[in-house]
């Protein structure tokens, strides 16, 4: 489609805007488009904890609450929940809190416990529990003994649009609020999966910031000609393409500053360190009570670098259906950038463009990429990559690396495999997709082919070695048992499961005597595509099914793996959602069981009781809105520089784990403003858009790399 028409008007705008005599960050603060809130700002209380405040509905499960009525607060307590939520639910006291024209919810929360604990603040409109699009959250930790803040953010700016409009296509979008913020009828305080018991001391819920309203004629587009977002000033920021050029030289001075860590080998391993059996092979081993990668010199190696370097994994966006966002698109043909665009056929799993495949996206990365380093752009991308790791402390490219980059054999990698051309288990459902059909014989046909596709990697000592899918969704432990029973009578899974069924039980009328269920025979069973009508009931038959489902999955990709790549580790399978069913599984098979842990520190993080093998984390980030002007994730952060400080504080409670042998930062490049195709828009990435490090990030990268290998091996703090 042509939409070069559009364009050109809305370019008339921005230049208009950007030509204003005064500066621009004083203009974005009069216009209310820079974020410039503090608590001292203008505050609205939302609850009373006094004598008056009642405690009833408070308590959610297995929580104890008191009323402190002279402090102005709550004590709040629970038990060890590893699969739970527990917490306390705040009701409005007259139904419903309109806070559409304010910009943060914030509860002061003192942990007095002897454990630090994880956090959630979230906000519900009527019928949340039901819908996730009538509830937000953030997620922080605070540490024991320590006096926090949380603040969830009403709208990812301090400013909303005057009207109603929908923008689309992004997770965190501009001033917008992810619920109705003039209907907000509870705040719920709870604590993920904790680990141990907890007590809290919670003060002063409060509304926080005044939001000013903006016309929409004065937000659009928002997208400026590099891909960045046009309401907002940052360090690091280009507006033309001569900043572009003067980055290259600024970057080239500080890494000649900055060459890496004196005490790594060739591949980032610890040269100072222990010599051990060198095998010509990474693998693991567990050393003076730690768990060790070693490196195929037989030094000591703890894993750190981030996922995705790759030119695939940067500023690709939708473009169609949204051009009024863009202030500048190149032609689709004739142009030097044109060549940007690119037509999604085929993955956007979540969001605005799910039912609009294929649509057209472009890559304001790898234009700028172009725009900075000529023709040779790639070549560029890949040369700077290995120089940055070594450079920033790190030593890893980690998931989704390019293996134009890796096989240049300078950095140790790993090697992620999708397994795919199965059937999935009809029945069930995920967040990325359905679960594959371990019992099918297609699913190890598929294993062994798509470990296949990586033949150089199977020899190669800079390999570290294979991931293998990423975030599956188990479920809970009888889940996916369901969701065989569920699916079409020639489902393998099914089959498999009604056979350990009748082994069993003597006959139909015995299991239904147990369930509590109706078959009229185990054909009628096979036939029928019904979930137990009671779970507990069925729990004793369906957990054993589960636990063999894991652990199927999880043998036959090892004996697949181990048939081709013998000396290669099985890195696991980078758990999101998990239950000790399914780690024990990934533990008895996997050399190495991989997490990924979006969370403020690992220090606490450990597999189940018993299990004694090494962890790795796949994906862990922090993000900021300084480098963008508004969004976050639910970890993060102020800025950059605090970006850089959690990043210490993570690699340090990982280096001081002894079960943790690496962690892997999510993701190397900022993903774009406007959202890739499921949405994400955050700034996870240690470089911009316009290939660009941010600074403090990276001070705080080579803080604790550089010194990576004393801290695990307690030389330091």
């Amino acid at each position: 489609m042509n939409i070069q028409p559009l364009i050109g008007l809305l370019g008339l705008f921005v230049f208009a805007f950007l030509a204003a005599p005064k500066t621009q960050a004083q203009q974005l603060l009069e216009m209310g488009l820079a974020e410039n809130v503090d608590d001292s700002a203008k505050s609205m209380p939302m609850i009373a904890f006094d004598a008056d405040f009642s405690l009833d509905g408070v308590a959610g499960e297995n929580t104890t609450v008191s009323l402190l009525a002279e402090d102005g607060a709550l004590k709040a307590g629970w038990p060890a929940a590893r699969n739970g939520y527990p917490g306390i639910k705040l009701h409005a006291p007259d139904g419903a809190w309109d806070l559409s024209s304010w910009r943060w919810i914030r509860l002061d929360v003192e942990n007095t416990g002897a454990k630090n604990v994880r956090l959630g603040l979230r906000a519900d409109n009527p019928g949340a529990d039901d819908d996730d699009k009538r509830r937000m959250h953030v997620i922080i930790d605070v540490n024991a003994g320590q006096k926090q803040t949380i603040s969830l953010p009403i709208y990812s700016t301090n400013w909303a649009l005057d009207r109603s409009v929908e923008l689309v296509g992004m997770r965190d979008t501009p001033g917008q609020c992810k619920i109705d913020p003039s209907e907000v009828v509870k705040i719920i305080l709870f604590s993920v999966r904790p680990y141990q018991e907890e007590s809290l001391v919670v003060s002063n819920l409060r509304a926080v910031g005044e939001v000013k309203k903006l016309e929409l004629s004065e937000f659009l587009p928002f997208i400026d000609k590099f891909g960045q977002y046009v309401h907002a000033e940052w360090d690091g920021k280009a507006h033309t393409d001569e900043d572009l050029i003067a980055q290259i030289e600024s970057e080239a001075q500080d890494l000649a500053s900055n060459p890496g860590p004196s005490n790594f080998n060739k591949y980032g391993g610890w040269a100072d360190g222990p010599q051990l059996e060198a095998t010509g092979h990474f693998r693991v081993t567990k050393h003076e009570g730690k768990w060790w990668l070693v490196d195929p010199d037989g030094r000591l190696f703890w894993s750190n670098g981030p996922d995705c370097i790759d030119v695939r994994f940067g500023g690709y966006t939708g473009v169609q259906y949204r051009e009024d966002y863009f202030a500048w698109l190149p032609p689709q043909e004739g142009d030097p950038l044109s060549q940007h665009y690119m037509e999604n056929a085929g993955w956007a799993p979540h969001g605005f463009y799910k039912d609009k495949l294929p649509f057209m996206m472009y890559d304001f990365h790898n234009a700028n990429l172009q725009r900075k380093y000529g023709e040779t752009w790639r070549e560029s991308f890949a040369d700077l990559a290995h120089q940055r790791i070594r450079s920033w402390g790190m030593n890893t490219i980690a998931a989704w690396g390019d293996p134009l980059i890796y096989r240049q054999q300078k950095t140790a990698y790993t090697t992620h495999v999708w397994v795919r051309g199965s059937r999935p288990i009809e029945g069930s459902s995920g967040y990325w997709g359905q679960f594959p059909d371990v019992f099918d014989p297609g699913f190890r046909d598929a294993a062994r082919d798509s470990i296949a596709e990586y033949e150089q990697e199977r020899t190669d000592p800079w390999n570290i070695g294979y991931y293998i899918d990423n975030e599956m969704s188990w479920g809970n432990t009888t889940d996916l048992a369901v969701a065989a029973l569920t699916s079409p009578a020639d489902q393998a899974a099914k089959l498999a499961l009604i056979e350990d069924l009748k082994v069993n039980h003597r006959n139909i009328e015995a299991l239904n005597a147990a369930w509590g269920s109706d078959y009229e025979s185990w054909d009628d069973m096979v036939q029928r595509q019904d979930a137990p009508p009671e779970l507990d009931r069925a729990r004793p038959d369906l957990e054993p099914f589960y636990r063999k489902l894991c652990e199927t999955y999880f043998r036959t990709i090892k004996e697949e793996l181990k048939k081709q790549a013998p000396d290669k580790l099985y890195l696991g399978v980078r758990f999101a959602w998990r239950n000790d069913i399914v780690v024990k599984a990934s533990a008895k098979y996997c050399d190495v069981v991989s997490y990924n842990a979006y969370q403020g520190t690992i220090g606490d993080l450990k597999l189940p009781e018993g299990i004694d093998r090494p962890l790795m984390i796949g994906e862990f980030t922090f993000s900021a809105a300084d480098a963008r002007g508004f969004g976050g994730l639910m970890i993060s952060a102020t800025d950059q520089t605090h970006r850089g400080e959690r990043f210490v504080e993570y690699i340090r409670s990982g280096l001081e784990n002894p079960q943790i042998v690496g962690a892997h930062w999510f993701q190397y490049i900022d993903q774009s403003p406007a959202g890739r195709p499921d949405g994400e828009n955050w700034n996870v990435g240690i470089v911009s858009l316009t290939d660009y490090p941010h600074a403090g990030l990276i001070e705080g990268m080579r803080d604790i790399g550089y010194r990576m290998y004393d801290v695990r091996a307690g030389l330091q703090d």
